[in-house]
């Protein structure tokens, strides 16, 4: 398999992977590790990440179950595993869902929106292959002054979402408040909206927004990227992998581990043909 092409935010190093840099650093016991190695999705994480949906996983869960299926420790042979992708930070989260897009499915994205002022149609085509921002200062801890006050807070993490999303709390925003500062007191909506700024300085990449154009009206649209969902809609080709399996076994009488293994391209390139009415 051929090394993926240099990216901006991922450099190749071996056949099939890339390094890519966490702005932020994933915090262990005091340590900062400050990369990644990142292989492309295969079928089996395709058909891995299907079956977490069809099971009712949240976002934030499949989010980090790709993440731990196709990243790595730089020194370590083993997948990273759900648990530590979980406790990336949501910024660094979103470059590595990013980088795997660019990775594996390539950096353009199409799609379209209704204008936020006139409601009328507007295409984008965006390129997700951009460097990451440098947050402002190291972490794992922050002091944040806060009406009047000094709280200690963190940056939010995969796995304060995975918490949030399974808890059905009528609150979500209290709950990441109390999860950010550990439990201290963040009085009303003055004093959440503070931390929310704080926290988004603090780990620039968790959003990623860009503005398109009307071309009714001319007036800018601002867009949010969701990269997870980016990459879920990118895999929905073709009716989505366990479509794919349906239909290149029935066509080739192939069995389900051998489409799997078939890189992503040909395995799209022989449904296209089955579509066509061209099988052998």
């Amino acid at each position: 398999m051929p090394p993926p092409p240099a990216t901006t935010l991922a450099a190749a190093v071996e056949p099939g992977e890339v390094i890519v840099a966490l702005p932020y650093g994933l915090w262990q016991a005091g340590a900062r590790t400050a990369a990644l190695r990142l292989r492309a999705l295969g079928g089996a994480d395709e058909l891995a990440l299907a079956e977490a949906l069809a099971a009712g996983d949240s976002a934030a869960c499949a989010g980090s179950l790709l993440i731990g299926r196709c990243a790595a420790f730089a020194d370590a042979a083993a997948p990273l595993g759900m648990i530590a992708a979980a406790d990336l930070v949501l910024g660094d989260r979103e470059v590595v869902l990013r980088a795997l897009h660019v990775v594996s499915l390539g950096p353009r994205v199409e799609g379209r929106t209704a204008c936020a002022h006139c409601g009328a149609a507007v295409e984008y085509d965006l390129d997700l292959d951009h460097p990451a921002e440098s947050p402002p200062e190291p972490g794992p801890w922050h002091q944040l002054a806060i009406l009047g006050g000094t709280i200690r807070c963190r940056v939010l993490t995969g796995a304060d979402l995975e918490r949030v999303a399974g808890s059905g709390d009528t609150d979500p925003l209290a709950v990441l408040a109390d999860a950010a500062t550990g439990g201290q007191a963040v009085s009303g909506d003055a004093g959440r909206e503070i931390l929310g700024a704080a926290l988004a300085r603090l780990d620039p990449n968790a959003e990623t927004a860009v503005s398109v154009g009307c071309p009714v009206c001319g007036r800018i649209t601002r867009l949010w990227l969701d990269c997870f969902e980016l990459i879920r809609r990118g895999l929905a080709a073709a009716g989505g992998v366990m479509t794919q399996i349906h239909t290149l076994a029935a066509a080739y009488g192939w069995s389900e581990s051998e489409i799997l293994a078939l890189p992503r391209h040909r395995r799209l390139l022989y449904c296209r043909m089955v579509a066509a009415g061209s099988p052998g």
